[in-house]
């Protein structure tokens, strides 16, 4: 669902406490995506987003602003 950064951060924390929680992508201005299939793997802060790559100790760094998309993935 695109919108503004606002909308999407509410959209965000929303499916980030669902119950039961439905797995979703994030998708960011540079055209990357971070599938997010653990509510832990995300964290937010007043100006980013961070995901913690599954199964490694990388983390994504993602601005506010740069946010276009939050999505639910659709079932394989």
């Amino acid at each position: 669902m695109p919108g503004d950064a606002g909308s999407i951060i509410e959209t965000l924390k929303e499916m980030l406490d669902s119950d039961p929680f439905v797995p979703f992508q994030i998708t960011a201005t540079n055209g990357r995506h971070y599938d997010v299939h653990d509510p832990h793997s995300v964290a937010i802060n007043r100006s980013q987003v961070f995901y913690c790559y599954p199964k490694s100790e990388r983390v994504a760094h993602i601005r506010i602003q740069e946010l276009v998309s939050v999505e639910t993935l659709q079932a394989a």
